[in-house]
């Protein structure tokens, strides 16, 4: 036979218990009563304070992407004349500014890597040349150090510019 829980449980507690279809002022408002009574304020000054604890409640909302939800936008225009269209506007400014960046800066950046291996290919040319010259004169172990260097960095260049793009 089960044990019953106590009558004052607070898991059985109707306060306690999540109701999903409850608005979030009644859930505000059940967790502040109790505490307001164990306060023994006033009942005027706890019907504000349950007010203003609602009231917060109502106020925080949050929102993600460039523009805020419609209601939002319609509370902007009760503040600021013409709010909801200057947001707006200042959102199409910014991604027009976004749009015309990337259409500078992508093709800037691909021609920067064409010019970074257009030189890293003459380098390495020039100084395969030097090697060349060097091991026909005579001097092979500087051309091996020359010509071993080289290759080490290309391929090292290269493996790394691989792993981190």
């Amino acid at each position: 036979m089960a044990d019953k829980p106590p009558p004052n449980d607070p898991k059985e507690s109707s306060e306690n218990k999540n109701d999903d279809s409850a608005k979030p002022e009644e859930i505000i408002a059940s967790k502040l009563k109790p505490i307001l009574e164990d306060l023994q304020l006033p009942e005027e000054e706890s019907k504000k304070i349950l007010e203003a604890g609602v009231i917060i409640v109502k106020e925080a909302r949050r929102y993600k992407g460039p523009l805020p939800p419609p209601e939002m936008l319609n509370d902007y225009n009760l503040i600021v004349s013409n709010g909801a269209e200057r947001i707006v506007r200042m959102v199409e400014i910014q991604s027009q500014h976004r749009i015309d960046l990337e259409r500078k800066i992508i093709p800037e950046q691909a021609s920067q890597s064409r010019r970074g291996q257009t030189f890293g290919f003459i380098l390495a040319l020039i100084s395969l040349g030097i090697t060349t010259l060097l091991s026909m004169s005579g001097h092979e172990v500087v051309a091996g150090i020359i010509g071993g260097s080289t290759i080490l960095g290309l391929v090292t260049v290269f493996a790394i510019g691989k792993q981190s793009g």
